[in-house]
């Protein structure tokens, strides 16, 4: 198995997980975000994360309603307004950083258990922007679970990525295939060497 780990980016994502349930190492069992998610169209994923007022057409298309609504809620209600991406305050980055140590631990206990390789490949953010995520994450993956780790900072500069943006444009996709292609490698399955005997 081979897992994508987008350095800060997947850390922040963990900040906007609530998890409901854990089991007996901590890890989820069931989590909800407090992002709020729309379709390709504009229609809403996960209405029933928004605020009551959010979720009633004549409110919501009324500047005055939500105004008065967002109010009574934040005063009487002690709840979030919504900022248009996420429901409620965040968790810090030093517990996301927690809760994706619980979670690759997890992960990899899971894959031991299995007899499944776990593969880890990490993409640092904007290289333009020192990622202050990028060292940790290896040292956690390489000096304590002890899992086969790809960095690609050096495969991965600014010119494979697209403009003002750390996504990767047609190069950089290319140099990941290629570098992933070796990676994987020893860990796939040889197939067995048939030979068909000439019966004639």
């Amino acid at each position: 198995m081979v897992e994508v780990i987008n350095s800060s980016d997947d850390l922040s994502d963990f900040a906007d997980d609530v998890w409901d349930t854990v089991d007996s190492s901590g890890a989820p069992i069931k989590l909800h975000s407090i992002r709020f998610y729309t379709d390709y169209a504009g229609n809403m994923l996960n209405s029933e994360v928004l605020p009551w007022n959010y979720q009633i057409p004549i409110f919501r298309e009324s500047h005055v309603a939500m105004a008065i609504s967002n109010a009574v809620n934040r005063i009487f209600l002690k709840q979030y307004a919504f900022t248009g991406v996420t429901v409620g305050q965040p968790s810090s980055m030093d517990d996301a950083w927690r809760r994706f140590e619980i979670t690759m631990r997890a992960t990899a206990t899971f894959c031991a258990e299995q007899k499944i390789p776990l593969l880890i490949v990490a993409i640092s953010g904007n290289p333009a922007h020192k990622d202050i995520y990028t060292e940790p994450i290896r040292k956690f993956i390489v000096d304590e679970l002890h899992l086969p780790y790809l960095g690609t900072d050096d495969l991965l500069p600014a010119a494979n990525r697209l403009p003002n943006d750390a996504h990767l444009n047609v190069e950089g996709n290319r140099a990941l295939a290629h570098a992933l292609e070796s990676f994987v490698a020893p860990y796939l399955p040889r197939r067995a060497s048939t030979e068909v005997a000439d019966s004639f």
